[in-house]
């Protein structure tokens, strides 16, 4: 291992312990929000709020100046962020130590393509706008029928002001089955993509033994009804904590023209950000 992937993997020890079982102390929610805010506005990003019926969901608008009729809008869902504080204690605030999913966004953003990032319910949203802001929502019902249609009701409301025809879903751990099942309610999906994606979250729960997901939908249930042009599911080899191996039954029954890529370079949060550009490259996005 390199110094510098040393180096990042002692980091993102410490995120993980934050963001998978919150026993860390030592980073601050606020400096995670001043970097989100500060590198979404250095690119340009347009930052709004989505008032949905249920949820205030944070969303970023990255736009080109210039762009061809029905481009394809690049759409970023974030992972889980911070659930719990301790083993059985759930956290106040979901918001992300590190938002990996802002970071592959603000990446493909910077290839100039219109770029969507989508924060999950409640991350970084602050007053009024944590409306229906219960712990809920980011523990046993992670992946509910509310925080699905939350999202799903956000992306719409882009469309609708903005001429796009087709997106491409690109969900980071948790985000990753939220893509699933999104890709199954929604006609326009070209491509789907989860990094580090939870595809069945009772295999996971039972995998780390840990509370299982109640209240939520499981991406495994939705198998064969995708309706996107093409899946493409990538895993780190070194992710202990969403290793590719326990979804086995999920991919052994996916769709014949959908894609499994394992990145030799990453674990679950080392190191997407340094290879993003090449792994997008590579698979033609």
């Amino acid at each position: 291992m390199s110094d510098q992937k040393r180096a990042l993997t002692s980091v993102g020890a410490l995120f993980l312990c934050l963001m998978f079982i919150g026993g860390c102390s030592g980073t601050r929610l606020s400096d995670a929000r001043v970097y989100v805010n500060k590198t979404a506005r250095e690119m340009g990003f347009v930052t709004t709020v989505h008032q949905g019926d249920f949820f205030a969901l944070q969303t970023m608008l990255f736009e080109p100046r210039t762009q061809q009729p029905n481009d394809i809008l690049r759409v970023y869902i974030e992972g889980d962020g911070r659930s719990w504080v301790t083993p059985s204690q759930p956290s106040a605030d979901p918001t992300p130590f590190y938002a990996v999913g802002f970071d592959l966004a603000v990446l493909h953003a910077k290839q100039q393509v219109p770029t969507l990032y989508i924060a999950r319910p409640c991350q970084y949203v602050l007053g009024q706008d944590r409306r229906n802001c219960q712990p809920a929502f980011w523990t046993a019902g992670r992946f509910s029928e509310e925080v699905v249609a939350a999202i799903d009701a956000a992306i719409d409301d882009v469309l609708s002001k903005h001429p796009y025809s087709q997106i491409d879903l690109v969900g980071f751990s948790g985000g990753g089955a939220l893509a699933v099942i999104l890709a199954t309610r929604r006609q326009d999906v070209r491509v789907m993509v989860t990094v580090a994606g939870v595809l069945d979250h009772e295999a996971w729960t039972e995998h780390h033994g840990v509370s299982r997901l109640n209240q939520s939908v499981n991406p495994a249930d939705l198998q064969g009804r995708i309706v996107a042009d093409r899946e493409i599911y990538i895993f780190g080899e070194d992710d202990d904590i969403v290793p590719a191996n326990i979804f086995s039954a999920f991919l052994l029954n996916r769709s014949e023209e959908s894609e499994v890529v394992i990145d030799r370079h990453s674990d679950h949060l080392c190191c997407w950000a340094q290879n993003w550009p090449k792994i997008l490259k590579d698979l033609g996005l």
